[in-house]
């Protein structure tokens, strides 16, 4: 975290200023930090204004950035909004293969990775759980097979089924060394091998399909959107710091883990700055105002922290 120096003024003065609208946030950031060519690695101050253009009212000393990143990640990640999807078995995140039809769409992925660095930078705790095939990106881990298992189940115990195969020749199932993707209503034909589309899939060449045909799946159709996101991330925090950790400790890095929350033991362990603990508006954090068994409850009370 950051500390006042010299006087308050110039603290927030420092850093890159950026100026948001709640209705589009995730436009006003992408023009303001990658049209205006933030410094990702700059203290990020915000400004919320209204339809009008007016300042609302606040001085981002850190409690404005948090909303700011609650507001701007809540849609980048809602499935609803085209640039990520949801895994079916788990609802963890990955690039939507068809965000590459949005305009700008690798700049928008860097932007995000930006966000997400500046999250675990600053120790703001993300809503957003990453697939682990996802994930394995971060640390330059490239996907295997058994990772198809998180996206597709189906489709993994497809691959397996033609592995293990013995009934008799696996040409007999009619393979080809290509896929075939339905790309809004089109079909498209992405050959695995050089004239893939009339090279059938055989005994002796099925696991060259499967290996491509699961690497096709997990590191090559979204590689455009997959780098630009780690383009971003990496541009906050330091090579040497990512790579020390494993993927899915950089999850808890985002995220958080799921550990018991001691709210009394938060109580005794906060400080408040022209606020007395008695205080009615205080209280309402007590035990009383948020039991520990109640653990979503508890984390919406973290937020204000």
């Amino acid at each position: 975290m950051f500390s006042i120096k010299n006087n308050e003024q110039d603290y927030f003065n420092a850093g890159s200023h950026i100026q948001v609208r709640r209705d589009y946030v995730v436009e006003d950031a992408f023009h303001a930090i990658i049209i205006g060519n933030k410094n990702p690695k700059s203290v990020f101050r915000i400004q919320f204004v209204d339809a009008d253009g007016e300042h609302e009212a606040g001085i981002d000393g850190g409690g404005l950035f948090k909303e700011f990143m609650t507001l701007v990640t809540k849609k980048i990640f809602d499935p609803q909004y085209t640039f990520f999807l949801e895994t079916e078995k788990d609802r963890t995140l990955y690039p939507n293969p068809v965000s590459s039809q949005i305009p700008d769409f690798a700049r928008y992925f860097r932007l995000f990775g930006i966000l997400v660095g500046k999250a675990i930078y600053e120790g703001v705790l993300l809503k957003c759980t990453f697939a682990k095939f996802f994930l394995n990106h971060f640390v330059k881990k490239s996907n295997q097979v058994d990772d198809l298992q998180a996206l597709d189940p189906q489709l993994y115990e497809n691959l397996l089924m033609v592995k293990y195969y013995d009934q008799s020749d696996v040409e007999d199932l009619c393979l080809t060394m290509s896929i075939n993707e339905d790309n809004f209503g089109v079909a498209r034909h992405i050959p695995l091998v050089p004239m893939g589309e009339e090279t059938p899939v055989t005994n002796d060449n099925r696991q060259i399909y499967i290996a491509k045909y699961a690497n096709y799946i997990l590191n090559q159709r979204t590689r455009e959107q997959t780098n630009a996101f780690v383009t971003g991330l990496r541009s906050v925090l330091p090579d040497a710091s990512l790579d020390l950790f494993f993927p899915d400790e950089i999850q808890k890095l985002i995220s958080g883990g799921l550990n018991e929350i001691s709210v009394e033991d938060l109580m005794q362990n906060t400080r408040f700055h022209n606020y007395k603990v008695d205080e009615r508006c205080l209280r309402s954090f007590s035990m009383d105002g948020c039991p520990e068994d109640k653990y979503e409850d508890t984390l919406y009370i973290l937020e204000f922290f």
